[in-house]
């Protein structure tokens, strides 16, 4: 009988860890509080409360696990005004006394390393960071605002109109240096447990914006304001440029200060495509409310005479860059490659992209003009001219055939009479 007992007791307490935990929140006269109950077993029957309830909310962490799914591991909670936490047991791990206390944590995906995560406080109109796992600080002292980024775990700290540079953990880049701001930070190496950014865009007090790089000398000759950086891929290497304005204009640095594109555009926005297995360097370039597309040294592939927002990559096919346009108040579409190349002329018209049983190489455009469908291949060959009420491809739905088989439909009844 004891043996049995034993044996229940296990086998229930097995039966708990197997199931995934869930907190839910519970209000009564006194207040807020929280109960833990277990995925797949009826609430009525398994559960503990694991807080008192005289708290004035409480909510959860999500901490990034691997591969990216969120762990509940602390719950945050609000008492006389003041923030708190505590662990998943419902034990106060940090008392009630900060006016705020946020996480900060990178999503995590599954060939991404964890950086290190850390609780931002806030207490008299002051910051600073400490880490989840010890409460260590990150830094010495605090700060009057902090910038997080979620991409490299990078840490921007301001106060008395000063920035500081911190990695995820916790090395300061550039300490002997002053800056008024930091703009932009850019990596070319892996993320890694050992991040450190090779350069950033930064500011010093009296002094015109800069890049600051332990590898490369940039001057800033014309005194821009610079922006952010841009990677142009060459021999499937980055090479970083600066997008900079000068007098209310967009222009181009290179990495040493040189100008790439003149001061000549209201924006420039790079478009990263592929064309033959080989990344290709574009910008759209914006002039008074109208987009064109030039490449990185400046040279007009399209003239800025199109509609804003027009310009769109095809992300589809690994091999291709295809754009439709827009322009004026009518649709006109047309599709480009990369080079400049039209595949199919810009006309009064509209264009649908579509893959054949997933193979990116049966891709083909349905183009309707004037009312009438036809059909192009992806190299901009007319298939079947536009002189149809519908074109199906009777194999796409059959993923034993490789190819399309075009059936066209004169007119409606056609049409109607086919599908039954």
């Amino acid at each position: 009988m004891r043996f049995a007992s034993i044996l229940l007791l296990s086998l229930v307490t097995t039966l708990l860890h197997a199931q995934d935990k869930v907190y839910t929140t519970y209000t009564t006269e006194r207040g807020m509080g929280i109960q833990l109950t277990y995925d797949n077993l009826p609430k009525n029957k398994i559960f503990e409360v694991i807080t008192a309830d005289d708290y004035e909310f409480i909510d959860q962490f999500y901490l990034s696990a691997k591969n990216g799914k969120p762990a509940k591991n602390y719950l945050r909670f609000k008492k006389d005004g003041k923030i708190g936490v505590l662990n998943a047991k419902g034990k106060v791990i940090i008392p009630a006394i900060y006016d705020t206390i946020q996480c900060l944590a990178r999503f995590i995906g599954e060939t991404q390393p964890a950086f290190k995560e850390y609780f931002l406080f806030k207490k008299n109109q002051q910051v600073w960071l400490q880490g989840y796992s010890n409460l260590k600080r990150l830094f010495p002292g605090t700060c009057e605002s902090i910038r997080y980024d979620v991409l490299t775990g990078a840490i921007h700290c301001y106060s008395n109109n000063r920035a500081t540079y911190y990695c995820h953990n916790g090395a300061q880049i550039f300490p002997k240096i002053e800056f008024e701001l930091i703009q932009d930070v850019i990596s070319t190496t892996s993320y890694n447990d050992n991040y450190i950014p090779d350069k950033i865009i930064a500011k010093e007090p009296g002094k015109p914006m800069s890049v600051y790089s332990k590898t490369e000398s940039f001057i800033n000759k014309e005194e821009a304001n610079l922006h952010t950086f841009i990677c142009e891929f060459e021999n499937y290497a980055c090479k970083t440029l600066v997008k900079a304005s000068k007098n209310e204009k967009m222009g181009l640095l290179d990495g040493q200060g040189n100008i790439r594109i003149p001061f000549l555009y209201d924006n420039l926005i790079p478009i990263y495509s592929w064309l033959n297995n080989e990344r290709t360097n574009r910008l759209i370039i914006i002039l008074n409310g109208k987009e064109g597309v030039c490449d990185f040294h400046g040279n007009i592939l399209y003239e800025p005479i199109y509609m804003a927002g027009s310009f769109t990559e095809n992300r589809a096919y690994y091999d291709k860059s295809i754009y439709k346009v827009a322009k004026d108040t009518v649709i006109y579409q047309g599709v480009f490659d990369s080079h400049g190349k039209e595949l199919i002329p810009i006309q009064e018209q509209t264009i649908e992209e579509h893959i054949h049983n997933g193979d990116y190489t049966q891709n083909y455009f349905y183009v309707t003009r004037n009312g009438k469908k036809g059909v192009y291949s992806y190299d901009g060959n007319e298939i079947i001219e536009c002189e149809y009420y519908d074109i199906y491809d009777e194999n796409s739905t059959n993923r034993k055939k490789s190819t399309y088989n075009f059936i066209t439909f004169n007119t409606l009844q056609d049409y109607r009479d086919y599908w039954g």
